[in-house]
């Protein structure tokens, strides 16, 4: 429904609903949920708003009505699989998206116990501390994306895993006392995997297939991510935290960054005003 030119912006905004609910405001009320139920019924609870948008969509979102008719029957013609394994920018996006999220994923599930066993916070220095994730990722799920829009999605996803590589090892190399400095490594870490995740999963699976295969390019690239990067990288960093200790986190979720980077390198621009320069 996006005019193409705003693609990255709109699709940054949805995707940072992430960041905003899951990571900041989420948090915050199950824990004052707790002082009145159970957390069995905290489940039931936030599975109530997805009930509720769930019929919305189901009321509301209609196809695009600028769509002519060629297009429309374009968007729902059969395409094999087999097309998005020989796009060079999906296989990257696919690696990228691995790279990111096992950066990503693995800090923000052992970030807690790394910040009260490694750094020696107390559990409240470390609630503080961690709310820069859901700062630095809203920032960087809208921003990052419209960014690209102007700067090319190539381009874009370079910068940002070098600025999330530098983001983590500031943060590795801080102590308790710069708890600040440990919040804005935090809140920049997030605001650049954030947004490389909203990119590598919005405008660049979206520019890079036909419209026919727009949507398993998308759910390619992200399951990919969870997958590999989310799911088994997040095993593998538990096994080498319980062998080396949790201090190896860092060094961890840097080897994933420097994978997205060489693989960011070899993207095909895409991005509509960047084509239009170009040609």
């Amino acid at each position: 429904a996006s005019h193409p030119t705003r693609l990255g912006f709109n699709q940054g905004i949805q995707l940072s609903s992430f960041s905003l609910f899951g990571l900041m405001l989420a948090p915050w009320l199950a824990a004052h949920l707790l002082e009145y139920m159970s957390w069995r019924w905290i489940f039931v609870v936030v599975a109530i708003p997805g009930l509720i948008l769930t019929y919305f969509i189901y009321r509301i979102v209609r196809e695009p009505p600028h769509l002519s008719s060629a297009e429309a029957r374009a968007r729902h013609q059969p395409l094999p699989w087999s097309d998005l394994l020989r796009n060079r920018n999906v296989v990257l996006a696919m690696i990228c998206m691995y790279a990111g999220m096992s950066c990503i994923f693995v800090l923000g599930n052992m970030v807690s116990t790394y910040l009260t066993d490694h750094v020696r916070l107390s559990v409240v220095q470390m609630g503080s501390v961690m709310t820069g994730m859901g700062v630095g990722g809203l920032i960087g799920g809208i921003g990052i994306p419209a960014v690209s829009d102007f700067l090319g999605r190539r381009l874009t996803t370079v910068i940002s895993f070098v600025a999330l590589g530098l983001s983590v090892y500031a943060f590795g190399k801080l102590g308790a006392d710069n708890q600040t400095g440990l919040w804005l490594c935090l809140a920049s870490a997030t605001l650049f995997g954030n947004g490389v995740l909203s990119l590598l999963t919005g405008p660049i699976a979206t520019e890079a297939v036909p419209p026919g295969l727009t949507s398993s390019a998308i759910g390619l690239c992200s399951g990919t991510g969870e997958l590999l990067g989310a799911g088994i990288g997040s095993i593998v960093a538990g096994q080498l935290a319980k062998h080396y200790g949790i201090g190896i986190t860092p060094t961890f979720t840097l080897a994933g960054v420097a994978l997205g980077f060489i693989a960011a390198l070899f993207l095909k621009e895409t991005a509509p005003r960047k084509l239009r320069k170009a040609a």
